[in-house]
């Protein structure tokens, strides 16, 4: 028996194989009917679309052979794919190469063999559609003709599939880009509504009230008395331009979230040291009880904005009060709690807290507005990070939201 040699253009060969997507799939109705054909016209018991592999030969479609696949070493194929016309042989036990070959002094026991290299588009052969027979005998030109002519039929339903793969993948890219601009577009609009609602009234008392000054037509305490309102107002104005700005940076970018292992009770630490001045010009103390060394994993941006959220608007509806904050590790989540004794909420009011459609916004205890969008970004943060939020509160005691984080998150 003489191993068939490697093919001269064996990485590119090999590659191009694979492009098609083809080796170890299931059989398909289109190449069967192939093999079919074949066997019949050519009048043989085995009929065979065989792919060479780097070490071995798969059958595509199969006639009269139970086995799936052969070693390359003992595949009459392998040497087929060496000549650019059919390889005939017409009996094996006569022929050196084959011989003392397995495939002939064993099952199956070829004798004949035929085989038509398939070759792709650009030149490259992949394997063979070919007959085999127990009998030695031959091909005649009509014979050979039909085989060569079935061997390019299974060519064309290799490119075929191939090219319906790729065209389903651009249709993917296609409705992903469309869901994409759809989002883009969705979020466009919301942000231009809150802009020309919310950010506008803003903007507008500051030019009036910069049109009054210029005119010299208030007087000192009208002056510190509008000051103080308009610093209320562009304060608010700032926290809700970074809502938006995280909000649409979460809506654009592909990448949901970004997990790192984080030391909570530093991130808790540094919230509460930015929150401080706010909290001291309405005369509230905050807390955190986060236990040292708090450890979980999450998206440390988005973690930040729930967290720095939350709090500011403990202290936008609390007046000499108390804000905490708290962090309890359970069985499968994190969970993080920020407790307020402020003003609280009627149960209507907390019905429309996570809606955006419905949702609306109450003055703070000093006249802080706000659009309501913060809340809705800081749900759709934590359930990106596989948890929920809740809330809890009455008019006169304050505000407890609760949220957790899954701790399976990878």
């Amino acid at each position: 028996m003489i191993v068939p040699q490697i093919t001269e253009n064996e990485s590119e060969r090999l590659e191009t194989l694979y492009n098609y997507d083809i080796l170890d799939t299931q059989p398909e109705k289109e190449f069967d009917d192939l093999v079919k054909l074949a066997s019949q016209i050519c009048e043989t018991p085995i009929s065979l679309v065989s792919l060479v592999d780097n070490e071995r030969q798969w059958f595509k479609a199969k006639v009269g052979l139970e086995a799936r696949q052969t070693s390359r070493d003992v595949s009459f194929c392998a040497h087929a794919i060496h000549d650019d016309q059919i390889m005939v042989v017409n009996d094996a036990w006569e022929d050196e190469r084959f011989s003392d070959n397995p495939l002939v002094t064993e099952n199956p026991n070829i004798r004949f063999y035929a085989g038509v290299p398939l070759v792709s588009p650009q030149g490259i052969k992949l394997g063979t559609l070919c007959v085999i027979d127990t009998n030695p005998r031959d091909l005649d030109e009509h014979q050979i003709f039909a085989l060569e002519t079935l061997s390019q039929q299974v060519i064309k339903q290799m490119e075929l599939k191939l090219h319906n793969r790729e065209l389903e993948k651009s249709l993917e890219k296609i409705e992903t880009q469309n869901r994409k601009l759809n989002k883009l577009n969705r979020t466009n609009g919301k942000l231009l509504s809150i802009i020309s609602h919310d950010l506008r009234s803003p903007l507008t008392s500051l030019s009036g009230f910069l049109s009054l000054f210029e005119e010299n037509s208030l007087s000192q305490d009208e002056v510190i008395k509008t000051t103080q309102g308009l610093k209320v107002m562009l304060n608010s104005s700032t926290d809700l331009l970074d809502n938006l700005l995280q909000w649409g940076a979460s809506r654009v970018s592909d990448d949901v979230i970004k997990l790192q292992s984080l030391q909570l009770t530093d991130l808790v630490n540094d919230i509460k040291a930015s929150a401080q001045v706010m909290a001291q010009e309405k005369n509230n103390t905050i807390y955190s009880h986060v236990e040292d060394n708090y450890t979980l994993r999450a998206d440390s941006v988005m973690l930040r904005f729930v967290i720095r959220n939350l709090m500011q608007n403990a202290i936008k509806f609390t007046d000499n009060g108390v804000i905490e904050i708290f962090a309890e590790e359970k069985e499968t989540y994190h969970w993080i709690t920020i407790r307020d004794s402020g003003i609280g909420m009627d149960p209507k009011k907390l019905n429309k807290l996570f809606s955006w459609e419905s949702r609306t916004s109450t003055l703070g205890t000093s006249g802080e507005k706000g659009a309501g969008l913060g809340l809705i970004l800081c749900q759709e943060f934590i359930e990106h990070h596989g948890g929920l939020i809740q809330v809890n509160s009455k008019p006169g005691w304050g505000s407890t939201f609760s949220f957790c984080l899954s701790k399976h998150l990878s």
